[in-house]
C-alpha cells in the first residue's frame, strides 16, 4: 500500500483486510479487528495513524512487548500508517489501559467478507 495523507473509509477497510490476511500468514488468527482512534471518531488529520485493536487468542503466550513488536512489524508490511494494539479476548474484555478504553468507547469492528 502506498502512503498517502488520509484514507477514506473504503481504503481503511481494505488496509484492515490486508492486515488481517498478513497476520493469518504469520499464524495469528484474528477474532476481531477494531478500528479506533481518530479514524473511528472521523476526526483524523493528515498525519494520523490508523489504530487497530487486534483481538486474538494467539496472543498472551509470549512477552506482551514481543507481541506488540511482531504485530507492528507485520502492520508495516501493509502500510506505515497502521498502529497495531494486540490483545487477547480476555484482555480486551477486562483491561483498562488508555488504548483499551478508547477502543471500547469509540471502536468500530471491521467486518470482513468470508
Amino acid at each position: 500500500m502506498v502512503f498517502k495523507e488520509k484514507l477514506n473509509s473504503r481504503e481503511v477497510r481494505e488496509v484492515g483486510e490486508a492486515y488481517k490476511q498478513a497476520l493469518k500468514k504469520y499464524g495469528i488468527k484474528v477474532e476481531k479487528l477494531i478500528l479506533f482512534g481518530s479514524y473511528a471518531r472521523k476526526n483524523e488529520l493528515p498525519w494520523s495513524d490508523v489504530d487497530f485493536a487486534v483481538i486474538s487468542s494467539d496472543f498472551g503466550k509470549d512477552n506482551s512487548f514481543d507481541e506488540l513488536t511482531q504485530a507492528n512489524i507485520i502492520a508495516n508490511e501493509i502500510s506505515p500508517m497502521i498502529e497495531a494494539h494486540p490483545a487477547t479476548p480476555q484482555e480486551f474484555k477486562n483491561g483498562d489501559s488508555p488504548w483499551l478504553a478508547e477502543a471500547k468507547k469509540y471502536g468500530k469492528e471491521i467486518q470482513f467478507l468470508k
